[in-house]
């Protein structure tokens, strides 16, 4: 079935957004750009990077439950786009954290810009209601 198609897809999607995100984290701590972040925000920073690998560590097992439509995997994934958005409502406010958010969640930016988590959630959700029920209508 296509809807089943396009959940597999956006499951696609997540890996390659999580692979894309751990790779620019690689690249920020090759760099060097992690050290000074750290001195100026000893608390937040370290934070902030530990739930950016959560994240993407999170997605890549999300996009592999949803490759292979497993039971229970499409409410797992809105779970992690609830989360993320929330995590980006509430870490973007605080103040005198600007640099520890620019770095920190510097994974999540391919995420942030293209809004994935937004029209992600919605599109598995719709694909997911839909699916169910065609094959609620088929019995009756």
């Amino acid at each position: 079935m296509i809807l089943q198609r396009v959940i597999r897809l956006v499951g696609v999607a997540n890996i390659a957004m999580a692979v894309v995100g751990l790779y620019i984290i690689w690249k920020f701590a090759q760099s060097g750009r992690f050290e000074s972040v750290m001195r100026s925000n000893p608390l937040a920073f370290p934070v902030m990077v530990t739930m950016c690998v959560s994240f993407l560590i999170a997605l890549i097992a999300i996009g592999i439950l949803l490759v292979r439509t497993t039971r229970g995997s499409v409410h797992l994934a809105l779970s992690i786009y609830a989360a993320e958005i929330v995590y980006f409502a509430i870490t973007g406010g605080i103040p005198g954290t600007f640099s520890a958010f620019a770095v920190g969640n510097a994974g999540l930016y391919p995420q942030l810009v293209t809004g994935f988590p937004l029209w992600a959630g919605a599109l598995v959700w719709w694909c997911n209601r839909s699916v169910r029920r065609h094959v609620t209508n088929v019995g009756r």
